[in-house]
């Protein structure tokens, strides 16, 4: 398959989110939630993998579509999210009832579930950066996330958590007025939680907010710079006694523990496992996938620096489906990749990705990922990895190779990791339970 299948499907997208109405947009919704029928059969004529897509409008047809995003991974949900906020008017007074009123719609599901993903500050920076041509309400001002948080309808939590994440826009302009807005909000978030009753149920409660949520808060809080969002040392550490009240320590959530509680360190596996219940190996798996994409080809640049953002991301022990995971990730992604979070910032709990324009170098040096270094750093984290247990592992959903290049750096990895010992074909050509996969 070459590369003009993901030009495709975003075409198809772009189309859809044109003609979202009435009629289909329940469908349509439902399916690009990762919920419907597959949209491609592919077929390999003499090597060459011919798509066939449906372009339509009306329902049945839409409902045909939805794995457009779930096949083609972070670059298709992000453009989705682009070709919404492009198509949404943000200069009125937020009540949608004109030709934008069903994108609206959408846009706000899609942002509601946005928030709780772990590329979730680079696909709403990249959405609101690059908008489509005919968009011109979304110029930075002082204005405009004010109208953000009307035509979103977001909440008291909601806008601060935009705040912060558009501290890291390329704009200049819209992170000063980011952190404006976050200056204006988090201190009255942070007063009426303090200062709520214990049963209250006010808006800016935090009993029932996503954990990820919170804990990026918590993030910028504890490790950004001193002041810099308009709260006082006092008021964090009203905020944090309260937090602890509401969560405390043998119910804390696991991620938030050496956040609220940094003096207890020892942690019980039974409790880790309990707390995170059976998602918790696919979690696991697919994080360390996601974080490198997040950081870019500058991640595999030296294998000293690969191996320190490795350890630091929480992995002690490098697992074959973790490894399988990558692999399918660096044969997605081995071109086009814009620049991501740099090294150094990494390194910096709570600084922003754009603290002082030195630090981009590193991935602007790259332009495709390192596989060598990234396999030989693995295989010092974990000198016991079996590679045909990775192999076994790229059965897995989401793994796609649209071309050449990709299966080349699957196959390199592999054999890389395996040295002298022969590829594992018969692992390839045993049935998959991800057949869309196998090539």
């Amino acid at each position: 398959m070459n590369l003009d299948s993901l030009s495709l499907a975003l075409s198809q997208i772009s189309y859809l989110v044109d003609n979202l109405t009435k009629k289909n947009y329940k469908s349509s919704q439902q399916e690009i939630s990762h919920r419907g029928s597959h949209v491609f059969r592919m077929a390999d004529i003499s090597g060459i993998f011919v798509e066939n897509l449906v372009i339509g409008g009306n329902t049945t047809e839409v409902e045909e579509w939805g794995e457009i995003v779930n096949r083609h991974g972070p670059e298709a949900d992000r453009y989705l999210l682009r070709c919404l906020f492009s198509h949404v008017d943000f200069s009125g007074d937020g009540k949608s009832s004109g030709k934008d009123f069903h994108q609206t719609q959408f846009l706000i599901q899609e942002c509601a579930s946005l928030i709780t993903k772990p590329n979730f500050i680079s696909t709403l920076c990249y959405a609101i950066d690059n908008p489509l041509h005919y968009q011109k309400s979304l110029k930075p001002s002082p204005h405009l996330f004010t109208q953000l948080s009307k035509v979103l309808k977001l909440s008291k939590v909601q806008e601060v958590i935009l705040g912060l994440a558009l501290l890291n826009s390329s704009s200049s302009d819209l992170r000063v007025f980011a952190l404006q807005f976050v200056k204006q909000k988090l201190p009255d978030l942070l007063r009426s939680y303090i200062d709520a009753d214990v049963s209250g149920n006010q808006e800016g409660g935090f009993q029932d907010i996503a954990i990820e949520v919170l804990h990026l808060l918590l993030s910028h809080l504890l490790f950004g710079q001193k002041g810099a969002f308009g709260v006082g040392q006092e008021q964090i550490d009203a905020f944090l006694k309260t937090l602890c009240r509401d969560f405390p320590q043998e119910r804390c959530p696991v991620v938030l523990a050496p956040l609220l509680y940094p003096e207890k360190r020892d942690i019980l596996m039974d409790r880790i496992l309990s707390d995170s219940g059976g998602i918790v190996k696919t979690t696991m798996d697919s994080s360390l996938a996601d974080f490198m994409q997040e950081v870019g080809y500058g991640f595999c640049t030296s294998a000293e620096e690969c191996r320190q953002i490795i350890l630091q991301f929480g992995v002690r022990e490098v697992t074959a489906s973790q490894v399988a995971r990558v692999l399918g990730m660096m044969a997605r992604t081995h071109s086009g990749l814009t620049d991501g979070i740099s090294l150094q910032s990494i390194s910096a709990p709570g600084s922003g990705i754009w603290s002082d324009g030195k630090d981009k170098t590193d991935s602007a040096q790259a332009h495709t990922w390192n596989v060598e270094i990234f396999i030989d750093v693995v295989k010092d984290v974990n000198p016991n990895l079996n590679f045909k247990e990775v192999t076994y592992e790229l059965d897995h959903l989401g793994f796609i190779l649209r071309d050449s290049k990709g299966l080349q750096i699957v196959v390199y990895g592999i054999q890389k990791g395996m040295g002298i010992e022969v590829f594992p074909v018969d692992l390839i050509y045993r049935p998959w339970k991800h057949a869309e996969g196998q090539v």
